[in-house]
Formats: C-alpha cells, sequence, structure tokens
C-alpha cells in the first residue's frame, strides 16, 4: 500500500494488509479493529488523528502516534484500546489522550507532548518501556506500573511534573539517568540494571 489517509474506520477480517518497505504512513480518524487479519507493520508510522474518541483492538506497530483533536479529552474522549499493544520502535502521545490496556509495550521511547496525556485504560494497568521516558504533558498513573525493561545503556527519564505509582527497572545491563531533578513514585524497585 503507499501513505494512506482513512476518514474513517479501518476493519481487517481476513486476509493481510501490509504497509511494505518503504516505508508508508496511516492516518486513522476512526477506529482501528483487527479480528482475524494481519497487519505487517514493518517500519511504518500509524497516527491516530481523529477528532472524536477512537478505539483500537490489540495490534503491533512500528511506530504509533495519537494526534487525536478531541476538544475535552478524557477517559471518553480518548484514544484506547481494548488489548494490548506492542509498539516495536517509539510511542509519540501528541494530542489528546491515549489510554493503553494493561501489558502494552513499547520497545523504544515514549514521548507525551505539552497539552496531551497518556494513562492506562483501568486501574493498575501496566506498561512496559525499553527506551527513554519522556513527558511535558500528563502521565496519570491510575495505581498502574511502568517497568523499564531494555538492556542498554544511555537511556533518560524525564517524569515532567506527573508522578509514577510503581515504577520498575529491571533491565539486565540497562542504564537510565534522570534528565530533572524530580522523581516522584510511589514505590520504586530496581530489579536489574542501573538507575
Amino acid at each position: 500500500t503507499g501513505n494512506m489517509d482513512i476518514d474513517g474506520n479501518l476493519t481487517l477480517t481476513d486476509g493481510t494488509f501490509d504497509v511494505t518497505a518503504t516505508p508508508y504512513s496511516v492516518n486513522l480518524a476512526g477506529n482501528w479493529s483487527n479480528t482475524a487479519g494481519v497487519f505487517t507493520e514493518r517500519t511504518g508510522t500509524v497516527t491516530f488523528d481523529g477528532a472524536v474518541a477512537q478505539t483500537l483492538t490489540g495490534e503491533t506497530f512500528y511506530n504509533l502516534t495519537i494526534a487525536n483533536t478531541h476538544a475535552s479529552p478524557s477517559s471518553t474522549n480518548d484514544v484506547e484500546s481494548s488489548a494490548a499493544v506492542t509498539v516495536t520502535n517509539n510511542l509519540a502521545v501528541d494530542d489528546g489522550q491515549f489510554s493503553y490496556f494493561t501489558a502494552s509495550d513499547i520497545d523504544g521511547n515514549v514521548t507525551v507532548a505539552s497539552g496531551a496525556t497518556l494513562t492506562p485504560a483501568a486501574l493498575s494497568g501496566t506498561l512496559t518501556v525499553a527506551g527513554n521516558w519522556t513527558n511535558s504533558g500528563t502521565f496519570t498513573h491510575n495505581s498502574g506500573t511502568v517497568t523499564l525493561d531494555g538492556t542498554a545503556t544511555g537511556k533518560t527519564i524525564n517524569p515532567g511534573s506527573s508522578s509514577f505509582n510503581t515504577l520498575t527497572v529491571s533491565g539486565s545491563g540497562g542504564g537510565w539517568t534522570l534528565d530533572t531533578n524530580n522523581l516522584t513514585a510511589s514505590t520504586l524497585n530496581v530489579t536489574a540494571g542501573t538507575l
């Protein structure tokens, strides 16, 4: 496929949706539903850019960007996943609110822009991140856990003005430094790696 701008919903019920190796991008204003199809993400970027609430089923993306422009982002006016999402590169929350399902996993960096919000969709939701954590907006922990599991050094944490509930550093050989003077967490666990 080429670059795609979908003003409605994307539904995969069978077959394969392949962004090809160029890579191409997909901009989606509606909902993402994959019940029995195959999405081949390659190194493409999928952007949720609707102006109303959007939903997505569990999926694996390469780059995932949230750029929802709802005038009043909230737990009902958000981009929300109904199953765990895997991002094999970077997650960028540029606008609106992204409410992720528990056990979601980001293999690269997480960036939350000013005015944007990242939060677990349900109480005590978990998120695993291998790269940098950069928050210039709002992270609402919802009594959940963020686990930093990368195995490379040179990673940074900038929580901005938001706090963590439970922050766990568990990446063997990984190394994180604070890119700010303040980090607030109810519980901090370092089980492997260096903070």
